[in-house]
Protein backbone atom coordinates (compact mmCIF):
# COMPACT_ATOMS: atom_id res chain seq x y z
CA UNK A 1 0.00 0.00 0.00
CA UNK A 2 1.54 3.27 -0.96
CA UNK A 3 2.01 5.73 1.48
CA UNK A 4 0.04 8.99 1.63
CA UNK A 5 1.13 11.88 0.33
CA UNK A 6 2.66 14.55 3.10
CA UNK A 7 1.44 17.85 1.32
CA UNK A 8 3.83 20.59 4.30
CA UNK A 9 6.95 17.92 3.27
CA UNK A 10 5.76 18.59 -0.76
CA UNK A 11 5.77 22.33 -0.25
CA UNK A 12 9.51 22.51 1.18
CA UNK A 13 10.85 20.13 -1.36
CA UNK A 14 8.81 22.91 -4.24
CA UNK A 15 10.46 25.82 -2.15
CA UNK A 16 13.67 24.52 -2.27
CA UNK A 17 13.21 23.23 -6.35
CA UNK A 18 12.74 26.97 -6.19
CA UNK A 19 16.13 28.29 -4.92
CA UNK A 20 17.87 25.46 -6.72
CA UNK A 21 16.08 26.40 -10.30
CA UNK A 22 16.80 30.07 -9.55
CA UNK A 23 20.10 29.82 -8.98
CA UNK A 24 21.70 27.06 -11.22
CA UNK A 25 18.63 27.70 -14.29
CA UNK A 26 16.73 24.95 -16.27
CA UNK A 27 20.03 23.20 -17.62
CA UNK A 28 20.44 19.52 -18.96
CA UNK A 29 20.68 18.24 -14.90
CA UNK A 30 19.85 14.91 -13.99
CA UNK A 31 16.79 14.00 -11.46
CA UNK A 32 19.84 11.73 -9.24
CA UNK A 33 21.65 15.84 -9.29
CA UNK A 34 18.68 17.39 -8.39
CA UNK A 35 17.42 14.77 -5.78
CA UNK A 36 21.42 15.23 -4.07
CA UNK A 37 21.11 19.23 -4.40
CA UNK A 38 17.26 19.31 -2.86
CA UNK A 39 19.15 16.91 0.10
CA UNK A 40 16.08 13.93 -0.64
CA UNK A 41 16.64 11.03 -2.95
CA UNK A 42 15.59 10.49 -6.43
CA UNK A 43 12.67 8.36 -5.81
CA UNK A 44 11.55 11.16 -3.16
CA UNK A 45 10.73 13.23 -6.32
CA UNK A 46 9.24 11.26 -8.52
CA UNK A 47 6.86 9.93 -5.64
CA UNK A 48 5.61 13.59 -5.08
CA UNK A 49 6.52 15.45 -8.27
CA UNK A 50 6.11 12.52 -11.18
CA UNK A 51 9.07 13.60 -13.29
CA UNK A 52 11.48 16.54 -13.06
CA UNK A 53 9.31 17.85 -16.17
CA UNK A 54 6.42 18.06 -13.89
CA UNK A 55 8.23 19.57 -11.30
CA UNK A 56 9.88 22.12 -13.45
CA UNK A 57 6.04 23.09 -14.50
CA UNK A 58 5.15 23.31 -10.89
CA UNK A 59 8.34 25.36 -10.11
CA UNK A 60 7.22 27.96 -12.84
CA UNK A 61 3.45 27.82 -11.86
CA UNK A 62 4.65 28.34 -8.21
CA UNK A 63 6.47 31.66 -9.57
CA UNK A 64 3.85 32.42 -11.61
CA UNK A 65 1.42 32.59 -8.28
CA UNK A 66 3.63 34.73 -6.33
CA UNK A 67 3.69 37.38 -8.78
CA UNK A 68 0.44 37.71 -9.32
CA UNK A 69 -0.28 38.45 -5.92
CA UNK A 70 1.40 41.66 -6.34
CA UNK A 71 -1.56 42.64 -8.52
CA UNK A 72 -4.71 40.66 -7.41
CA UNK A 73 -5.33 42.37 -4.41
CA UNK A 74 -7.19 45.38 -3.63
CA UNK A 75 -4.58 48.25 -2.79
CA UNK A 76 -3.92 50.90 -4.78
CA UNK A 77 -4.26 52.16 -8.75
CA UNK A 78 -2.33 50.31 -11.34
CA UNK A 79 0.07 52.68 -11.22
CA UNK A 80 1.34 52.01 -7.42
CA UNK A 81 0.49 47.94 -7.98
CA UNK A 82 3.35 47.90 -10.94
CA UNK A 83 5.64 50.11 -9.06
CA UNK A 84 5.49 47.41 -5.90
CA UNK A 85 5.39 44.75 -8.28
CA UNK A 86 8.96 46.22 -9.54
CA UNK A 87 10.86 47.23 -6.32
CA UNK A 88 9.90 43.18 -5.03
CA UNK A 89 10.72 41.84 -8.09
CA UNK A 90 14.31 43.83 -8.50
CA UNK A 91 15.93 42.01 -5.42
CA UNK A 92 18.33 39.65 -5.74
CA UNK A 93 16.13 36.87 -5.05
CA UNK A 94 13.78 37.78 -7.46
CA UNK A 95 15.58 38.75 -9.93
CA UNK A 96 16.97 35.54 -10.29
CA UNK A 97 13.37 33.94 -10.35
CA UNK A 98 13.04 36.50 -13.31
CA UNK A 99 15.79 35.14 -15.18
CA UNK A 100 14.70 31.31 -14.32
CA UNK A 101 11.31 32.70 -16.54
CA UNK A 102 13.20 34.30 -18.84
CA UNK A 103 15.45 30.98 -19.51
CA UNK A 104 12.05 29.16 -19.78
CA UNK A 105 10.10 31.66 -22.21
CA UNK A 106 13.59 31.23 -24.72
CA UNK A 107 13.35 27.52 -24.42
CA UNK A 108 12.25 25.44 -27.01
CA UNK A 109 9.60 23.56 -26.68
CA UNK A 110 12.11 20.38 -27.34
CA UNK A 111 13.88 21.26 -23.99
CA UNK A 112 13.14 19.09 -20.91
CA UNK A 113 9.62 18.38 -22.60
CA UNK A 114 8.14 21.78 -21.29
CA UNK A 115 4.83 22.41 -23.05
CA UNK A 116 4.37 25.49 -25.57
CA UNK A 117 1.97 26.65 -23.35
CA UNK A 118 3.41 26.65 -20.03
CA UNK A 119 6.48 28.78 -21.33
CA UNK A 120 3.48 31.23 -23.16
CA UNK A 121 1.43 31.64 -19.75
CA UNK A 122 4.38 33.44 -18.15
CA UNK A 123 4.04 35.90 -20.00
CA UNK A 124 0.14 35.96 -20.21
CA UNK A 125 -0.52 35.46 -16.93
CA UNK A 126 1.14 39.37 -16.47
CA UNK A 127 -1.10 41.04 -19.32
CA UNK A 128 -4.16 38.94 -18.68
CA UNK A 129 -3.70 40.66 -15.08
CA UNK A 130 -2.69 43.89 -16.01
CA UNK A 131 -5.79 43.83 -18.84
CA UNK A 132 -8.27 43.14 -16.15
CA UNK A 133 -7.11 46.52 -14.26
CA UNK A 134 -7.60 48.82 -16.95
CA UNK A 135 -10.75 47.22 -18.03
CA UNK A 136 -11.69 48.01 -14.21
CA UNK A 137 -10.63 51.52 -15.33
CA UNK A 138 -12.82 51.78 -17.80
CA UNK A 139 -10.19 51.52 -20.65
CA UNK A 140 -11.72 49.58 -23.64
CA UNK A 141 -11.08 45.44 -24.18
CA UNK A 142 -9.43 45.50 -26.96
CA UNK A 143 -7.20 48.65 -25.76
CA UNK A 144 -6.74 47.58 -22.38
CA UNK A 145 -5.39 44.42 -23.97
CA UNK A 146 -3.03 46.70 -25.88
CA UNK A 147 -2.30 48.63 -23.35
CA UNK A 148 -1.56 45.62 -20.84
CA UNK A 149 0.74 44.00 -23.28
CA UNK A 150 2.70 47.25 -23.85
CA UNK A 151 3.55 47.82 -20.22
CA UNK A 152 4.37 44.21 -19.43
CA UNK A 153 6.95 44.38 -22.37
CA UNK A 154 8.69 47.41 -21.05
CA UNK A 155 8.64 46.35 -17.98
CA UNK A 156 10.53 42.82 -18.73
CA UNK A 157 12.52 44.78 -20.80
CA UNK A 158 13.56 47.01 -17.41
CA UNK A 159 14.27 43.61 -15.84
CA UNK A 160 16.32 42.31 -18.70
CA UNK A 161 18.53 45.46 -18.45
CA UNK A 162 19.00 45.34 -14.82
CA UNK A 163 19.76 41.81 -15.04
CA UNK A 164 22.20 41.70 -18.28
CA UNK A 165 23.64 45.44 -16.67
CA UNK A 166 23.25 45.93 -13.18
CA UNK A 167 22.84 49.79 -14.14
CA UNK A 168 19.79 50.06 -11.13
CA UNK A 169 20.06 53.66 -10.93
CA UNK A 170 19.06 54.08 -14.99
CA UNK A 171 16.83 51.46 -15.22
CA UNK A 172 14.97 52.72 -11.67
CA UNK A 173 14.88 55.91 -13.66
CA UNK A 174 13.15 54.37 -16.65
CA UNK A 175 10.84 52.70 -14.06
CA UNK A 176 9.81 55.81 -12.75
CA UNK A 177 8.98 56.87 -16.34
CA UNK A 178 7.40 54.24 -16.98
CA UNK A 179 4.86 55.39 -13.64
CA UNK A 180 4.63 59.23 -15.03
CA UNK A 181 2.93 57.67 -18.41
CA UNK A 182 0.23 55.34 -16.64
CA UNK A 183 -0.59 58.15 -14.48
CA UNK A 184 -0.72 60.61 -17.14
CA UNK A 185 -1.97 58.43 -20.47
CA UNK A 186 -4.25 56.23 -18.88
CA UNK A 187 -6.96 57.01 -16.46
CA UNK A 188 -7.25 57.52 -13.00
CA UNK A 189 -8.39 54.43 -11.37
CA UNK A 190 -9.85 56.33 -8.41
CA UNK A 191 -12.15 58.16 -10.49
CA UNK A 192 -15.48 56.36 -10.18
CA UNK A 193 -16.79 57.60 -13.51
CA UNK A 194 -14.03 55.20 -15.04
CA UNK A 195 -15.38 52.33 -13.13
CA UNK A 196 -18.27 50.29 -14.92
CA UNK A 197 -18.73 47.91 -12.87
CA UNK A 198 -16.97 47.36 -9.00
CA UNK A 199 -14.56 45.05 -8.08
CA UNK A 200 -16.96 42.51 -6.43
CA UNK A 201 -19.35 42.52 -8.74
CA UNK A 202 -17.93 41.56 -12.01
CA UNK A 203 -16.75 38.36 -12.40
CA UNK A 204 -13.11 37.90 -12.29
CA UNK A 205 -11.29 35.72 -14.92
CA UNK A 206 -8.64 33.34 -14.76
CA UNK A 207 -5.52 34.37 -14.80
CA UNK A 208 -4.25 32.27 -17.61
CA UNK A 209 -7.77 33.16 -19.27
CA UNK A 210 -7.04 34.53 -23.00
CA UNK A 211 -10.10 36.48 -23.98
Amino acid sequence: MARPVDPQRRVEILQSAIKYFSKHGLGNVSMRTLAKSLNVTAPTLLYYFGSKENLIIEVLDAVEAEELAAVDDDSGDLASKMNRYWKERTTKSDLDRFRLQLEAVCLSAAHDALPAQVRSRICTHWINAIKRELEDMGVAKQEAESYATLLHAVQAGLLSDLLATGSRERVDRAQETLMKLITEVLPSSTDSRNYPASRTSRQRLPADHVS
